[in-house]
């Protein structure tokens, strides 16, 4: 059989169906505790990679450990893996040593790449999220004193 004349006469759509996995994972309050961790180990690594080295052991066992956890193949810093040609299935596959040098080059490179793109996007949804805040308690400020100023 001829493959390419059949592929070219039944191209695949852009986004197939068939490898669409569309499973919400967000209300899982422990998936979510795991994430903000493994996002504050991952600041606190990347700091400590340019300050002092010898304290990375600690904080990488525990990255490690929540790298290992259900469903966290999901986050950013899991995603990133990609772009290194990493798989996170392959990872598993692997010996712990060979799983904790192989997560330290990925921290390496992803607090080299990443992180501070990363930190950038995340202070400015603060500032977007604290502006909504504001402009919340600003009005009910203004609303009460205008009440307050009106009895007078």
């Amino acid at each position: 059989m001829d493959y390419w004349a059949i592929s070219l006469k039944n191209p695949e759509p852009i986004i197939d169906e068939y490898y669409t996995f569309n499973k919400l994972i967000v209300q899982n309050q422990n998936l979510i505790q795991k994430v903000e961790r493994l996002r504050e180990l991952i600041t606190t690594y990347c700091v400590l990679l340019e300050i002092d080295k010898q304290t990375l052991g600690k904080i990488l066992d525990e990255i490690y450990m929540i790298a290992l956890y259900k469903n966290i193949q999901y986050t950013e810093f899991i995603a990133f893996w990609k772009t290194l040609d990493l798989s996170y299935s392959s990872f598993r596959q692997l010996p712990e040593q060979d799983r904790k040098l192989m997560l330290h080059k990925i921290l390496e490179e992803y607090c080299e790449k990443r992180r501070k793109l990363y930190d950038e996007l995340i202070r400015q949804w603060s500032i977007k999220k604290k502006g909504k805040s504001w402009n919340r308690k600003n009005r009910k400020f203004n609303s009460s004193e205008v009440k307050k100023f009106s009895n007078i």
